[in-house]
């Protein structure tokens, strides 16, 4: 998810506007550019430059077949899994027809705001509610669901960006959130 879109296109209009300001005064007028024009342009290259340089490492290339073939794979494995799954790739669920259970961002703001506790979804994790987990991004989870994760599903795969955490095969849920 990007959560600076609104940011980014409300930025967008005044710089698009004063470019065409600058590039009007310079061009049209044969004025020469003030010590502004010169800030803000050589500013935009720079960030220009910068974005193009390095792009949001979470977007797979769009025509990157491993990557995609990799995604079909881990989508097949959720949407025939007999529980539900645990991920921080919401879109990977949607596509299997899962419902995101928790999205795990959000709730690590709502722990470090005091605004939830998050010890019935450590329990959950623990006595293996989730068929298995899918990281992309760590930092999306407290620490706290990270050891849970650890210690609830131990078998580790990784799958180009992502990492699949399996419970080991003799544990099987039961009927009550306890573990055999």
């Amino acid at each position: 998810m990007n959560y600076f879109v609104e940011f980014f296109f409300i930025c967008s209009l005044p710089v698009g506007i004063l470019t065409s300001y600058y590039l009007n005064e310079v061009v049209v007028k044969s004025s020469r550019p003030g010590k502004v024009a010169i800030v803000l342009l050589f500013l935009m290259i720079i960030l220009t430059a910068t974005v193009i340089r390095h792009p949001p490492f979470r977007h797979l290339p769009l025509d990157d077949s491993k990557a995609t073939e990799i995604q079909h794979d881990i989508v097949k494995q959720i949407a025939q899994a007999p529980r539900p799954v645990l991920s921080d790739d919401v879109v990977l669920l949607i596509r299997a027809g899962r419902e995101a259970q928790i999205d795990p961002a959000m709730f690590r703001e709502l722990v470090a705001t005091g605004k939830w506790d998050q010890t019935r979804f450590l329990q959950l994790l623990s006595s293996h509610a989730f068929e298995f987990v899918i990281i992309l991004n760590e930092y999306e989870y407290t620490a706290e669901m990270l050891a849970a994760i650890a210690r609830a599903y131990p078998s580790i795969e990784r799958l180009g960006p992502y990492t699949i955490r399996r419970q080991a095969a003799a544990v099987q849920p039961s009927l009550f959130g306890l573990t055999a």
